[in-house]
């Protein structure tokens, strides 16, 4: 699902999700390949976010993310 879908479906704002996904706090999924932005812009990772429904669920649900997420993103130990 979209940015805009999460919004509606948690009822919150775009920014609240962005800092969850800054703080890797919600799992989520970036698609495509890595393309950069230009100018002030040309760090930042410009591929869209995706979020897959069941995960969502489970994450509201329980509260942690899930194992692979943890893994991929070299944070194992840590449970929210």
């Amino acid at each position: 699902m979209t940015v805009e879908e999460l919004m509606a479906l948690l009822r919150v704002e775009r920014g609240t999700i962005y800092g969850w996904v800054h703080r890797r706090q919600i799992p989520f999924h970036k698609l495509g390949p890595l393309i950069m932005g230009h100018g002030r812009e040309r760090d930042r990772d410009a591929r869209p976010l995706r979020f897959d429904y069941h995960e969502i669920l489970e994450w509201t649900r329980t509260g942690t993310m899930p194992e692979w997420f943890l893994k991929a993103n070299g944070d194992s130990d840590h449970v929210n």
